[in-house]
């Protein structure tokens, strides 16, 4: 054993006394022939100036050669090789037959949830200033992923919107910090749009003077001529008009447009006041919601059909249809400062009757929707359009008693047709209020 111990030395590049314990262990090399198992051990962790613990079950003999390996890799090898199990507890290594660490290591789990199951529950309650009590109290026990233990508990009183936790002592502390972080107010959201129905006409209009860029390196298509010539020039036009939009196209490819309103509102204003002024559309709604990142915000404006319905006993039930405008928005806050929407904007209306099996009749709803997820900054605005409805109007004229005479009543009568299509267009703006004037 004493020659083992001088071959170990004298092939290790440093001893123990050479290496700082600041400092890991610098590589060793081995080379042994019919060595004695433990003996072997001991001397690597003399040599590494490791702290090591060897089960009295560790026995036999062992052939090996090792080239350059940290200290605590050769152990896991020769550990492996021997059908050992290697553990590190804190600066101590331990080695043993696998079956005995598992073994030990089981005793060890039983003894801790023991002393955890006898150890008093300690009492604590927190009131929240934001978060609600009863959601915080889902996240703390998920049915899939439970951050208490098996004797924890939670409880809440909704009235001064407080949990009360039940749980070990050393884990209240943890508990205690994670429900503090998560107390925190949520960035405030304003949520103003218009909801338009424009004629065909005046939507294409608004598009072109809004602006766009697309195409290829042979043509294109923006809010000015300047625009145009840099776009074909390689570049993305700067639209300095305040109702640009910025549209990135790849040259590669047409028809990929990504669509981002900018300016200030006041001039979004004057376009519609001049669509209504004009008579080739009508701001039906410019509704404004105040909501949570994170939380949805519903506006609903319209009327509920009444129709009857037979019932099983001969009688007749009123049941009701909803024709209603209606803007969902859900607004979350991205920690840059932006904002990510999920929209809904619905717009029916009552539509022809229709029979019913039990002789009846029941309306139908015409409905239009839009439905969308965009990420855009605070204070610009959104537009979404696609919806159009087409209207088809025939009239007749014509003059009293002439118009009515076989034959010749054509010549004093007139009839006109006429088709129009309409596009309904919304326009959302989220702007991120500071936290001074959500307050006020």
């Amino acid at each position: 054993m004493k020659a083992l111990a001088a071959l170990l030395l004298l092939l290790s590049t440093a001893s123990a006394a050479q290496v700082p314990l600041a400092e890991p262990a610098k590589p060793i090399s081995l080379s042994v022939r019919d060595a004695e198992l433990g003996e072997l051990l001991r001397s690597i962790a003399a040599i590494a100036g490791l702290q090591l613990v060897i089960s009295p079950s560790v026995q036999g003999r062992i052939s090996l050669h090792l080239q350059d390996l940290p200290p605590e890799q050769a152990l896991s090898v020769i550990a492996r090789s021997q059908g050992l199990g290697l553990r590190q507890l804190d600066t101590v290594w331990l080695i043993a037959p696998a079956a005995e660490l598992t073994q030990r290591e089981k005793a060890l789990e039983e003894a801790e949830r023991a002393h955890a199951q006898s150890a008093p529950l300690q009492l604590q309650t927190l009131q929240l200033r934001y978060a609600k009590a009863a959601e915080l109290k889902n996240l703390l026990q998920s049915d899939k992923n439970s951050l208490l233990s098996e004797r924890g508990r939670v409880g809440v009183d909704e009235r001064s919107n407080t949990l009360l936790l039940q749980e070990q002592e050393d884990r209240l502390p943890t508990l205690m910090r994670l429900l503090t972080e998560l107390d925190q107010p949520q960035p405030q959201v304003l949520i103003e749009s218009r909801i338009v129905i424009a004629s065909e006409d005046f939507a294409r209009q608004l598009g072109a003077r809004l602006g766009g860029a697309g195409g290829s390196g042979h043509y294109a298509i923006a809010g000015s001529a300047a625009a145009a010539r840099e776009r074909l020039a390689g570049g993305q036009p700067a639209l300095d008009s305040a109702l640009a939009v910025h549209a990135p196209t790849a040259n590669t490819a047409i028809g990929t447009l990504g669509w981002s309103i900018l300016g200030p509102e006041f001039q979004l204003d004057l376009e519609l006041q001049a669509l209504e002024s004009e008579g080739r559309g009508d701001v039906i709604a410019q509704p404004r919601v105040l909501t949570a990142s994170g939380k949805q915000a519903l506006i609903e404006q319209g009327r509920e059909i009444p129709f009857q319905t037979s019932s099983s006993n001969n009688g007749t039930n009123t049941q009701f249809k909803k024709a209603v405008l209606s803007l969902t928005v859900t607004p979350q806050v991205t920690p840059d400062g932006r904002v990510i929407m999920d929209l809904s904007v619905t717009n029916d209306s009552q539509g022809s009757s229709v029979s019913t099996g039990t002789g009846g009749a029941a309306p139908t709803i015409d409905t239009r929707r839009l439905q969308t997820q965009a990420l855009i900054h605070s204070g610009e605005t959104l537009v979404l359009g696609g919806v159009t409805q087409e209207e088809r109007n025939r009239s007749t004229g014509k003059l009293p008693l002439l118009g009515d005479i076989p034959l010749l009543g054509y010549l004093f009568r007139n009839s006109a047709r006429s088709s129009a299509r309409r596009e309904l267009l919304i326009f959302v703006t989220p702007r991120i209020l500071e936290e001074q004037t959500a307050t006020r």
